[in-house]
């Protein structure tokens, strides 16, 4: 491979990881976090494998810029801590000794628009729960004997 085909693989991954980060962006706006984890993530997958990967830079306004290696970082963690779920309803069904618990997931106390996640049942781990407009979709069952926290 030549020096110019390098550079122009690694012209077109730094554009890659822009789209991506763009994105991402635009979904964290839109609350939807499934979609903003999954491009941050592809960003920083991308990013981590470029030979600049500690100085691509974003522009932050006003002339101001930062790192995409810490910004990234940054906008994945914020998403995690920002994060919460809440009871909105729990039912528990005697002949199959289980207990459904419908959340309510917010993203800094907004519903979001999207977000899939698993759980651990006890013995081994869920399907893929996901949520639309800040509801749970398919409800979070518990066996007996496990606190529902």
């Amino acid at each position: 491979m030549t020096k110019e085909q390098m550079d122009k693989l690694f012209s077109d991954r730094a554009e890659r990881i822009f789209e991506f980060f763009s994105k991402a962006e635009k979904a964290e706006k839109e609350l939807r976090l499934a979609d903003a984890l999954k491009y941050y993530y592809w960003a920083f997958a991308y990013l981590c494998t470029h030979p600049d990967y500690n100085s691509l830079k974003h522009a932050l306004g006003g002339g101001a810029s930062e790192t995409l290696y810490n910004t990234l970082t940054d906008r994945i963690d914020k998403i995690v801590t920002g994060l919460s779920m809440r009871v909105l309803s729990q039912d528990y069904i005697t002949a199959e000794k289980k207990k459904t618990i419908q959340l309510d997931v917010l993203y800094n106390n907004k519903p979001v628009q999207n977000f899939d996640f698993t759980y651990y049942t006890g013995s081994s781990y869920s399907e893929i729960t996901g949520t639309l407009g800040g509801e749970d979709l398919g409800g979070v069952l518990w066996r007996r004997g496990l606190p529902a926290r």
